[in-house]
């Protein structure tokens, strides 16, 4: 990065200096290209010696017999010999050598993608039709095992619908002349019913302090690091678009990133990505570990506007942070993997979490102390902020008669929110008397 050391009219001294190179094609350019590819000693001599019909192609080659003749042909030619190496060089090294290719692809033929050999005392049980040949139909044979793959009926297509069949082919190099065909079918996610779940764990998300704090009192902290560097990156670019903006380039031109910041940028979210996807996973491994089988977050439809009024973090505010993340997407990537292993995962509404006591139901700004601590005003129950939301958060799924007011459910019996104005969900919270010698099924949660 280079810096403006004095003031200038549109610039101080020490911002960041923006510039632009343009690479262009000049007629040297062509001919030395030109040359990389079919140069020899003595080619100068040839090409006089010919004339050409075409005459954009005759133009090209006076221009070749001109710098041959200027800089020198025995010198050009050296130089362009050396390029043709270096090129030849840079292909002939190492290929990357793949243990396995793979590829995924459509079958629309009227055959089922999979049905048995008619000759039943053959080897080969089955055979998977492969169309898209201008002769007919690919049958390639296979070894179906019922006990394994199921009936084979389980794949064949509804003739009423359209043949619509998705299937990967491997070419495994492992294994001498193996190939696989991985076909999918239609079935039934294993997911347990939330009617009948009596394990409940509470998620808070959050990225001030933590990722998440759990209602158990755990917490699984981000990779600072990681999205240090990622902020770090942004307000590099920020720096950069605001140089394009006092030089008067458009709202386009400034919006647009060079190859190499739109690399590292797509390189940064990859990074986010796989750090929120590893860091739930520990969370869903994290809750099957001590018995839990029914997750419960909060909505984050709206997870970028509930930090708006907070202070500024290394130089972003939260909101804008939240949304640089995508936190937003993280109820899909838990609710992913939670379904791969067997739980439950249900969303309850965001508001008020952060205000709500978690011991009586009391709702007051002042309960959060500071962004860490949380005192209740009414019964003075003292908590880390965010292990008291995700207690509030598993609360809310727990007690019958917010369930009923609140909540509705999905086509796996998990909880969604109704859509509720913030007052009316207020007045339903504050209006439920948390009665622990009448709910007999809350005490041990709430009594620590």
């Amino acid at each position: 990065m280079t810096y403006y050391k004095r003031n200038t009219r549109n610039s101080v001294k020490g911002e960041l200096k923006d510039f632009t190179v343009v690479k262009k094609s000049t007629k040297l350019t062509k001919v030395m290209s030109f040359l990389a590819r079919y140069s020899y000693y003595g080619i100068l001599t040839n090409l006089k010696s010919k004339s050409f019909d075409d005459k954009n192609k005759q133009l090209f080659y006076d221009d070749v017999i001109f710098y041959l003749e200027k800089f020198g042909e025995i010198r050009l030619i050296n130089l362009a010999l050396a390029r043709r190496i270096r090129l030849i060089n840079h292909y002939n090294r190492e290929q990357i050598k793949f243990k396995s290719l793979s590829f995924r692809t459509i079958s629309r033929i009227n055959l089922n993608i999979i049905d048995y050999n008619k000759n039943f005392g053959s080897k080969i049980n089955a055979f998977v039709n492969i169309g898209g040949y201008a002769d007919g139909t690919l049958q390639l044979p296979v070894v179906f095992n019922k006990h394994y793959h199921g009936k084979i009926s389980d794949y064949r297509h509804d003739k009423t619908k359209a043949n619509i069949t998705f299937y990967i082919v491997c070419f495994d190099d492992r294994v001498k002349h193996r190939v696989r065909i991985i076909i999918a079918k239609d079935g039934i996610r294993d997911i347990p019913d939330a009617l009948d779940n009596d394990s409940y764990l509470g998620v808070d998300v959050n990225v001030k302090h933590n990722l998440f704090s759990t209602s158990d009192d755990h917490i699984i902290d981000y990779d600072r690091h990681i999205v240090k560097d990622y902020v770090k990156l942004l307000k590099h670019l920020d720096m950069k678009k605001e140089s394009k903006k006092k030089l008067g380039f458009t709202k386009e031109q400034i919006s647009i990133l060079s190859k190499k910041d739109n690399l590292t940028y797509k390189k940064a979210q990859s990074r986010i990505k796989d750090m929120l996807k590893r860091k739930s996973n520990a969370l869903v491994q994290q809750a099957k570990l001590h018995g839990f089988n029914h997750l419960v977050l909060e909505d984050l439809q709206l997870f970028g506007k509930m930090f708006s009024r907070s202070v500024i973090f290394e130089g972003f505010k939260y909101n804008r942070l939240c949304r640089l993340l995508n936190l937003s997407d993280i109820k899909n990537i838990i609710t992913g993997i939670a379904h791969n292993h067997g739980l439950s995962v249900s969303f309850v509404n965001a508001d008020y979490t952060s205000q709500q006591c978690s011991r009586c139901g009391y709702i007051d700004e002042a309960n959060r102390k500071t962004q860490e601590a949380f005192c209740c005003l009414e019964c003075d129950y003292t908590k880390n902020a965010d292990l008291n939301s995700a207690k509030t958060i598993r609360f809310r799924a727990l007690q019958d008669v917010l369930v009923k007011k609140l909540l509705t459910r999905n086509d796996f019996n998990e909880f969604i929110p109704k859509k509720l104005p913030r007052n009316k969900l207020k007045e339903i919270i504050l209006s439920h008397s948390y009665n622990l010698e009448k709910d007999k099924t809350l005490q041990d949660f709430l009594i620590e």
